[in-house]
């Protein structure tokens, strides 16, 4: 196969008089355009960022299905935030006490239940178990399906103030005596039929708990320790029950049908080596 190119040769006159005159023309056409040359091409970029910022603000998808809590792992003092997943409630057979407060007009407790379950932010009811005025004030302890209130009233400011607690295992006792809350002013929780006192020990001084539907609170206008000691008794004085409030280890307590409630501060118990939890009712 011959690869030799051709050898180069001029175009003839009536060819070049030809070319040049196309090329006047198409200058003169290109001359006309150029003008609106800058505004297509604006257009065009601003046309490419926007596809390129729809792109940006598409979120990627991605697994939304919330995480269910673990109910074993779950105890009474476990915080329920704002936005984590709801709460199954582990309803114990019966039902709670039917709370009743002596001398507290009916449209001041629904009041209290609207605006202190409003301040927690429970969507569901919520019933007011406990309700004390003292030199601090006035508290009410109110409880829902999963969530235990402590709520501070009549500040001008916040007049329902309510801090809680969750747990699914609200309608179950651990012992004569559950603590739910426990902060620097207040320790509060429910106890059973048998419980007619329960005191508050601490540094050598004890006070008693007010009492009030099956429920208990402990209230402090100075700062409570993290330390002391709760005792329960029935009518007749006997001792029920003693917690310390600082104890690293305790008992564990699951419910009848094994469900863990309170591994009483170990790390994995053995249901089977539990106490059973009794119904709060």
């Amino acid at each position: 196969m011959n690869t030799t190119l051709p050898t180069p040769r001029d175009l003839p006159p009536h060819r070049q008089a030809e070319i040049r005159a196309d090329l006047l023309r198409a200058a003169a056409g290109e001359q006309r355009r150029t003008r609106y040359a800058p505004i297509i091409t604006g257009v065009a970029a601003l046309g490419a960022l926007a596809v390129i910022a729809v792109v940006l603000l598409v979120p990627t998808k991605r697994d939304t299905t919330p995480a269910t809590p673990s109910l074993s792992s779950t105890t009474a003092s476990t915080p329920l935030l704002s936005g984590t997943p709801s709460i199954t409630p582990q309803h114990a057979p019966g039902s709670r006490p039917d709370p009743l407060i002596p001398g507290l007009p009916a449209e001041q407790r629904a009041a209290i239940e609207k605006g202190c379950g409003h301040s927690a932010s429970q969507t569901g009811p919520v019933r007011l178990y406990n309700f004390v005025t003292d030199s601090a004030g006035q508290f009410a302890l109110l409880y829902g399906d999963v969530a235990a209130l402590t709520c501070t009233l009549g500040d001008a400011d916040m007049p329902y103030n309510s801090g809680f607690s969750a747990s699914p295992f609200m309608d179950w006792l651990t012992g004569p005596l559950s603590v739910d809350v426990q902060s620097s002013s207040v320790i509060a929780g429910r106890v059973d039929a048998q419980v007619a006192k329960v005191t508050y020990t601490n540094d050598n001084k004890t006070v008693d708990a007010v009492l009030a539907n099956r429920t208990f609170v402990v209230r402090s206008t100075r700062q409570l320790p993290g330390a002391g000691t709760l005792q329960a008794y029935d009518a007749n004085g006997r001792l029920l029950s003693t917690t310390s409030l600082n104890a690293q280890t305790g008992e564990c307590y699951t419910t009848p049908d094994g469900v863990l409630i309170d591994p009483g501060g170990r790390d994995a118990p053995d249901p089977m080596a539990c106490k059973t939890a009794t119904p709060w009712r």
